[in-house]
């Protein structure tokens, strides 16, 4: 099961990692809940892996790695990987210490289009803010040795500058401003001058993916193969 699939490598430890992704940290042993309450057919996994923060996204494998689904095309009930880019996919962060239970972070995530998870949770453009809020599914991590602030400080540092899955491009805003036209005499100078490799760069439509259409300009994928619910 997973938000966005992760490629692994042959005994399934560490991800394969995407085009100019960068490891930020590698937890200890952690435990994963992940559930969503409130769509139309609630539903919560749980697995023990690590979790690993890059400059793109959020990771967690489980440890030790689960055999291949016979079938991958089958829904399975095992969470195997989990993947939350943190552009459009993470909508928040919170370190949580109970009186009576161990220190964890909980993650507000909603799902990828096709990637496994409860569908009637995916952003686009006809829902709104408060319902993506609500339908969101909650990610608890939590360490039997600490790690929780580390983790946190790193999903911070992550924040401060992401970066793009490879090709994608963010969750587009269920709200848009209206778009901004510049006044003639600024329009007239725009036009004249030349792209700089980083604009060209970033002006450039995503390559296709398995997002359906439409969804494209809105999820951003990387280059991934499509996602299996195993």
């Amino acid at each position: 099961m997973s938000i966005n699939w992760v490629l692994t490598n042959e005994d399934g430890s560490q991800p394969a990692p995407l085009p100019a992704e960068k490891i930020i940290f590698r937890s200890p042993p952690c435990q994963l809940h992940l559930e969503f309450k409130y769509v139309q057919e609630p539903v919560k996994w749980s697995a023990e892996g690590i979790a690993t923060v890059t400059n793109q996204r959020i990771i967690f494998l489980r440890q030790p790695a689960l055999p291949p689904p016979a079938d991958p095309s089958q829904p399975s009930p095992h969470l195997r990987n989990l993947a939350i880019p943190l552009l459009g996919n993470l909508l928040s962060v919170r370190y949580a210490m109970p009186i009576f239970s161990a220190p964890h972070l909980e993650l507000k995530v909603h799902p990828v289009r096709g990637g496994g998870l409860p569908q009637d949770a995916v952003a686009h453009r006809g829902v709104t803010r408060e319902e993506v809020e609500r339908l969101a599914g909650i990610a608890k991590i939590t360490f039997r040795d600490g790690g929780a602030t580390l983790l946190k400080d790193a999903i911070d540092r992550a924040l401060s500058n992401p970066v793009p899955l490879a090709g994608g491009r963010t969750v587009a805003d269920p709200d848009p401003l209206p778009l901004y036209h510049a006044p003639p005499d600024q329009a007239a100078s725009a036009s004249a001058a030349p792209l700089s490799e980083e604009t060209a760069l970033h002006s450039q439509d995503p390559p296709a993916d398995c997002t359906p259409p439409g969804q494209a300009a809105t999820l951003g994928q990387g280059d991934e193969p499509p996602p299996y619910a195993g």
